[in-house]
């Protein structure tokens, strides 16, 4: 099938061909067939000037999005919605970033410094905009950034299936096949919700694509319903447990936060939607003990609570080899 650039070259040369011979053909019949001629040329400029900026954009891309509305309707888009829509992409890409370093054993910090977002161009017909993640600099030889590199590329790319699942009223069950691992799901789930247009920025469609995926369309119903699964996300199996760690973490907007350095478990994602301001500021930085039901992932490490319950923790105590 080739690169869309190389499709793009490959129809162009069919237009090329047709006008070549169109000419020979007036030359030896001489009838004037400059019309035809015109019409042919014009096709072969519109497809370099309009097809060929965005092909380049879907070869050099991890996500695409493709922006329609009232502010995108013409060659000359609002400069508030093209501005909402890169700040939109960088800053949901930057936040799933960062949820995978979070949920990870990795320095999470090292490795956001180093995290490089790359505007991958810009296509006219409405607003077409791509997104690419740079590979991470190695860290003294560790092969950790190759790795989580590879998985931060990976969820960006299948962001666009994401819409495949959200049906009228809730999240297909399905999505957890695909994405089985429950702290990876709700991340991208976020992402895609803070994507999908409200409409505020006079967008009313977020079409959705990636190399891996197909396109799919987000709209103020599927943010609609994108809300009320954050809220209430699903799972395929609960169990009720409670985890001692370190709170680093918090989103109140999300109501989300970070449990780390749990014994034998690592990292925990947390969502508690009820989560305050005080109590944010009481946890932050402090060593608690959670309660609520979790799930885990196939391999039964848990990776996503569902907090009922936070109670000041002790501090555990640390033994030397």
């Amino acid at each position: 099938m080739g690169t869309w650039v190389e499709q793009v070259h490959g129809r162009a040369a069919v237009f090329l061909d047709q006008l070549m011979a169109w000419k020979q053909a007036e030359a030896e019949a001489k009838v004037d067939i400059s019309t035809a001629i015109e019409q042919l040329r014009k096709m072969v400029e519109s497809i370099y000037a309009e097809e060929m900026p965005l092909a380049r954009i879907l070869d050099s891309s991890d996500l695409v999005l493709h922006a329609e509305g009232p502010s995108t309707s013409t060659n000359s888009p609002g400069l508030h919605a093209f501005n909402w829509l890169c700040t939109s992409a960088e800053k949901q890409i930057r936040t799933l970033a960062k949820s995978i370093f979070e949920i990870s054993d990795f320095d999470s910090k090292v490795l956001y410094r180093k995290l490089d977002i790359r505007f991958s161009g810009f296509a006219p017909g409405s607003i077409y905009a791509g997104f690419s993640i740079s590979e991470i600099e190695s860290i003294l030889g560790s092969n950790e950034p190759e790795t989580v590199y590879n998985t931060i590329k990976s969820a960006v790319r299948q962001l666009p299936v994401i819409p495949e699942y959200i049906g009228d009223e809730k999240i297909s069950h399905g999505i957890s096949e695909i994405m089985p691992d429950p702290a990876l799901r709700d991340a991208s789930l976020e992402a895609v919700f803070n994507l999908s247009p409200s409409g505020r920025a006079g967008i009313h469609t977020i079409d959705i694509s990636s190399p891996d995926t197909r396109k799919n369309a987000l709209t103020t119903k599927e943010r609609v319903v994108l809300r009320e699964a954050l809220l209430k996300p699903i799972s395929r199996q609960k169990r009720f447990g409670r985890f001692v760690g370190e709170v680093r973490v918090i989103d109140l907007d999300a109501g989300r936060f970070q449990l780390r350095n749990i014994s034998g478990v690592g990292n925990l994602r947390c969502v508690m939607p009820e989560v305050s301001g005080e109590l944010g500021k009481k946890i932050l930085g402090c060593h608690v003990c959670v309660e609520g039901e979790y799930e885990s992932d196939p391999s039964g490490k848990p990776r996503l609570m569902f907090a009922s319950r936070i109670i000041p923790a002790a501090i555990p105590e640390q033994t030397s080899l």
